[in-house]
């Protein structure tokens, strides 16, 4: 008994996988309801200024943001599952783990960041 006893204990929680799978669950619900925002929007609100004017509007680029937030975080919550139950080998599940985060927050940064430079550009050519 000690010996299951002491073999589980290096086990992950039930209750950390019950979360990341509510997690990918809401996250995967916002996206498809962005999606359809998102994209209903952008077929409606196309004119002659075209996409600087569209991401303007202060209801579209939080959108875009949010859009840009949920889909990193959803990526990777599945790669860390995936990279969780098929790498064996705990040096390269790490490694493989932390590079899929930095490239994740790297992502999301690189898109928000681009997004407000792009925000701020076409607000100043509006004025």
């Amino acid at each position: 008994m000690n010996l299951f006893l002491k073999n589980s204990k290096a086990l992950p929680s039930a209750k950390n996988a019950l979360g990341l799978w509510w997690a990918q669950r809401w996250t995967g619900v916002f996206l498809i309801l962005l999606t359809f925002f998102l994209v209903s929007r952008l077929f409606s609100g196309l004119g002659p200024n075209g996409l600087s004017a569209w991401v303007s509007r202060p209801l579209n680029s939080l959108a875009l943001i949010f859009f840009l937030l949920f889909g990193f975080y959803y990526a990777w919550l599945g790669l860390q599952v995936l990279i969780e139950e098929h790498v064996h080998n705990t040096l390269f599940k790490y490694v493989s783990l932390l590079l899929v985060k930095g490239f994740c927050f790297l992502g999301a940064g690189i898109g928000i960041t681009s997004l407000l430079i792009l925000l701020v550009k076409s607000s100043a050519v509006l004025v």
